[in-house]
């Protein structure tokens, strides 16, 4: 089952107007349907519903964006000035610090060097198919420069 998602419909069919709950049974958005009820059964990961309109009211619960580890984090290494004021890296921000990861110990070279690694695999075998791609091509040209000859000598002993 999708991650987020803990009951819904037996009958839902793609394109169907949907209620978004909370687990206290609040209706917090109207959406379209983008699996069947089957596919949302299970698929493991995707997206179930594109909303269209939120009901829920602006205010109703507190916010809590930013008072997570990353976040406190991040506005540390601002005020620093570690890292822009619209949270970018610049050239004093640490080597280890990424945007798209939760770790800033280093965990980031490590998978850098899994990537590169994969990525020499890859032209590895792309070269291996390259060379057999040019064989099949030489090949190829070959054969138009054969059935070039046979045209030509034809013409030539009909002229005859």
């Amino acid at each position: 089952m999708l991650a987020g998602l803990l009951r819904f419909d037996s009958e839902i069919n793609t394109g169907d107007v949907i209620v978004i709950m909370s687990t206290k049974g609040e209706a917090i958005a109207l959406g379209l349907a983008e699996m069947t009820s089957a596919v949302m059964a299970t698929c493991n990961h995707g997206i179930a519903a594109r909303l269209k309109r939120v009901i829920l009211d602006r205010d109703y619960y507190p916010r809590k964006w930013g008072l997570g580890p990353r976040a406190i984090l991040k506005k540390k290494m601002k005020e620093e000035g570690k890292l822009d004021k619209f949270g970018n890296p610049n050239e004093s921000t640490p080597k280890g610090w990424n945007r798209d990861t939760n770790n800033v110990e280093g965990k980031e070279e490590k998978e850098e060097k899994e990537v590169k690694k994969e990525d020499d695999n890859k032209r590895k075998r792309s070269g291996e198919r390259k060379k057999s791609g040019e064989k099949v091509k030489k090949e190829k040209k070959e054969k138009k420069k054969k059935k070039k000859d046979r045209k030509k000598s034809d013409s030539d002993i009909d002229m005859d």
